[in-house]
Parts: structure tokens; sequence; C-alpha cells
């Protein structure tokens, strides 16, 4: 049973509706309602009521769908019975259908297909979710950092179609590594540090690093050693940080 923010109202047919509860009039063969929502209580008890729960909730069905899962941390045991406690027990494939076969239950064919489905979705979303946060680690490196600048650099200048005025390494000598960054920085995953000078704000110094880019604490002009320190959040690459700091005279063109 799990909470819901779904007023009964949001119930129409196919449903016995009062103020406070709601019944399906879907039954199971002990002729029990197979949803059952008493303010603020749902339970639901076959995936096609819950199937039509989420088209019910319309914009709502995100909030709904992590509700269940919440309430639900052992959906299998739920729908196939607590032999088949995939928190506590062997969760492979096989484990799952050799519990079926052995069970005597007249359903267990039905159990057999619905096991094979579930782990077949617990993969997929797995799979799916690992491929998701591969998208997000994205790790910079010397080529690509430099390849950003050599862009920016091509829209760089006086003219009015500029997105900056000037962007300059702080340093002209490059390691065979491509990092332009002193070794004892490279060794925090530092590769170079560059000055960005847009149209209409400061000239910024700025760090870009395996981990992103940053603003860092600038150059000083009568030594002309940076002070490294970060100054301001981490973004994933140069152009990123542009947007964010200067604005909508960057973004237009980028």
């Amino acid at each position: 049973m799990e909470k819901t923010n779904l007023d009964p109202s949001a119930f129409e047919s196919g449903y016995i509706v009062s103020e406070t509860t709601v019944k399906s009039e879907e039954v199971d063969k002990d002729g029990q309602p197979l949803l059952f929502l008493s303010v603020p209580h749902i339970k639901i008890r076959s995936l096609g009521q819950l199937s039509r729960l989420l088209l019910i909730a319309k914009d709502r069905k995100l909030k709904e769908a992590q509700a269940c899962i919440k309430a639900n941390r052992d959906p299998v045991t739920k729908i196939l019975g607590l032999d088949y406690n995939t928190v506590k027990e062997d969760t492979s494939t096989v484990n799952i259908l050799d519990k079926i076969t052995k069970d005597e239950d007249p359903e267990s064919e039905i159990k057999m297909k619905v096991g094979m489905l579930l782990k077949q979705l617990d993969l997929y979303l797995l799979n799916h979710s690992l491929k998701r946060i591969s998208l997000q680690i994205c790790f910079l490196n010397p080529t690509t950092v430099k390849n950003h600048i050599e862009l920016l650099k091509h829209f760089s200048g006086k003219g009015e179609q500029t997105v900056l005025e000037s962007i300059d390494y702080t340093s002209d000598y490059e390691f065979s590594n491509g990092c332009r960054a002193p070794p004892w920085r490279q060794i925090h995953g530092e590769i170079c540090y560059v000055l960005v000078k847009p149209h209409d704000v400061e000239t910024l110094c700025v760090t870009c690093s395996t981990e992103g880019v940053f603003l860092n604490g600038g150059k000083t002009e009568d030594e002309g050693e940076i002070n490294y320190e970060r100054k301001s959040e981490i973004y994933k690459d140069l152009v990123t940080f542009l947007k964010e700091k200067i604005g909508k005279i960057f973004r237009k063109y980028v």
C-alpha cells in the first residue's frame, strides 16, 4: 500500500467512487477489487490497474511511479510471493525459474512468464541507467580543451559579430602530453589556464582541468603567477562556463 496525491474525483468509468474512497469494478477470483483507494492510501493488485492509474495521473504520473517504487522495494516478492524474495536470496534468472517450476501452484506457468519479464525489465533498466551515467561522466582532455580554445579564437576580435575580445593561454609552453599547466599542477588534473577577455566585463582567468572548467584566483600583474584556488563552481567545458559567466551576448552566437 502506498500514498497517492490523486483525488477520488480523478477516477471515472470502471470505478466505484465516493468522497474518500475508490474501488475498481474489476475484481479478483475472491471478489476483491484490484484497485482500492482510501485517501491518501491506495492498494493496487494488478499490472493492468497500475497502468490505468498512471494514465489517470497524467502529468503527475512520474511522482506516482516514484511513490510506488518507494513503497515496494521488492516488487518481485509482491508479485510472485515470499519464496521469490530478491533482497535476501539469489536473484539469478535460473534460480527464480527453478523455484517456479517446482511450485505446485496451478498458476506457476503464469508466474514463470512474469518472472522472466521482470528479470528482463530489471536488466534493461540497469543497462539504460548505466548508459545515462556514462554519458554524464565526461572528463576533459588536452585535445578537447585545445579544440574549444581554437574555436573560440576563431570567433574572437573587435567586431560586433565576435563572442569575445580575446582568449589566450597564460603559457606558451606545451608539454608532450598537450598540457600547459606546470607538472605539479598536472597531478591535480589541471590542463591549462586561459585569459578570457569578454567585450563587456573584466578579463577572466580560467582553469581547464580533466574535471571541468572553473574560475581561478587570477593572474598577478607583478610576477605573472596564477592563483590556483578555485573561485567558482565547476562547469563541464569552456563553452558552458562562458555561457554562464558572460550571459546573453555569448549565448546569442554559440
